[in-house]
């Protein structure tokens, strides 16, 4: 996390717009958000590049890194820890593995890393495509040639091309060999899928398409794809097998609620309401059962104890509901109910930069002493006053001359003015340690 708060100020001044992936004040649908503006019939961006790298934070090459990163960090010693940290090896199973390549996936300063990484690539595609002017991109289309944008969320990333499909592959080609060449990381070719934007792509768990209804004009579907549909029913099922039925059902219905809330809000950006509806059926259906199998009674025992009347804003329904353990009724939740709500992307600035820098105070007070890191400075006071109790009375105890287990004892406890300082210490064993009370209200020590 040190690593982290050092490092990310400096790289935020220079990662582009495109890569939204772990940084601050961005989210997923800053990514997504492109697809809205670009893919429709003015601008034509149909055609779309789904980037797939093999293993890309398992094959970061470490000294690429580490040269990317010399380029901003001077400090040796900062270098060498990052170095030091790459190469530091896992535990799997119990067994150790060497990481020769490879940022360790889980750590918090990984996807931080593989932004620098990947940030050459942005870089590429900015020089080659991103950085042309509005005159030079129509020149390019009065020439039959296509323009690229990118957006890429960590190692998730797509191109969307309004050029030929003959100009997209070829794209694709350029994309594989820099990678390849300059980073060291493999695109595969079979999972890159060079798509139209008709046929729908799956991007960062939505799914994108574009419809050409008959009696309107083109428009830009996205819903939620159907694998994330399918991690949400899994999700589900493992928390209402059978080997949950000692689980108290309130807890349980408070646990459901947070999975399938969660799963609502990330999707109340696009039109997931059909989804919804389909999913608050199954969850219902799926919690009933459970209720059916922790009681060991039948549908209708079921909806005695648990079909309840929700009052809401609009209206009334009947659902599934109880009380907590503090009186309070708790209702299935409807990931219909999700309000939706339209997504603007706010205009980016570095998050590290304030309007005005702050001004320094203006003292005739000199500046105290730097802390060097090692350690607390008053517990290093404390420690030398220790040492120097202990040499003083020879190693022994004060009262019967013992050395065994010899303690540092406040002769005035601190509680009542008392200091750490040499003339306030005396050296007392163990047994006279606790026998022995310092001078005041309270005893205190620093043994």
């Amino acid at each position: 996390m040190l690593l982290k708060m050092l490092m990310e100020p400096i790289w935020e001044s220079d990662f582009l717009d495109c890569s939204n992936g772990f940084r601050p004040g961005r989210r997923t649908w800053d990514s997504v958000a492109l697809c809205y503006d670009r893919i429709h019939k003015q601008n034509k961006f149909y055609w779309v590049i789904e980037g797939d790298i093999k293993g890309c934070f398992d094959h970061i090459n470490h000294s690429i890194l580490l040269k990317l990163i010399r380029r901003r960090i001077a400090d040796r010693r900062i270098v060498n820890l990052i170095d030091q940290l790459l190469r530091a090896g896992v535990f799997e199973a119990g067994l150790f593995q060497h990481t020769p390549e490879g940022t360790p996936q889980g750590g918090i300063v990984s996807p931080l890393l593989a932004n620098i990484y990947l940030h050459e690539f942005d870089l590429w595609w900015w020089k080659h495509y991103g950085n042309i002017g509005l005159l030079a991109r129509q020149k390019r289309r009065r020439q039959h040639l296509g323009n690229c944008l990118l957006t890429r969320y960590a190692d998730d990333f797509i191109l969307l091309c309004n050029g030929s499909k003959e100009e997209v592959l070829k794209l694709r080609e350029e994309v594989r060999e820099f990678l390849w060449n300059q980073l060291h990381l493999e695109l595969s070719l079979e999972k890159t899928h060079v798509t139209h934007a008709t046929e729908g792509f799956n991007f960062l768990g939505y799914h994108v398409q574009l419809r050409f209804p008959s009696d309107n004009d083109p428009w830009l579907h996205i819903t939620p794809s159907e694998k994330s549909v399918q991690r949400l029913r899994d999700k589900v099922n493992q928390m209402t097998t059978s080997r949950t039925l000692f689980d108290m059902p309130e807890q349980k219905l408070k646990a459901i609620n947070r999975v399938i809330r969660g799963w609502a809000n990330y999707y109340r950006n696009v039109s997931f309401i059909k989804t919804a509806n389909k999913l608050d059926w199954w969850v219902n259906d799926r919690f009933f059962l459970w209720l059916k199998k922790k009681h060991r009674v039948g549908a209708r025992r079921i909806m005695e104890m648990y079909k309840v009347r929700e009052v809401r804003k609009n209206g009334s329904r009947w659902t599934l509901g109880m009380k907590d353990q503090h009186g309070e009724m708790v209702y299935l939740y409807q990931m219909a109910d999700a309000p939706r709500i339209t997504y603007h992307p706010p205009k980016r600035t570095n998050p590290y930069l304030g309007e005005e820098p702050l001004p320094l105070p203006i003292t005739d007070e000199p500046f105290p002493a730097f802390w060097t890191g090692a350690s607390n400075p008053e517990y290093e006071e404390r420690e030398i006053a220790k040492r120097q109790a202990l040499e003083r009375d020879g190693y022994r105890c004060v009262r019967c001359g013992s050395q065994e287990k010899v303690q540092v004892h406040h002769i005035l406890a601190l509680s009542d003015g008392g200091t750490h300082e040499l003339a306030n210490l005396e050296t007392l064993c163990e047994r006279c340690h606790v026998t022995t009370p310092s001078y005041g209200r309270k005893r205190d020590s620093t043994g």
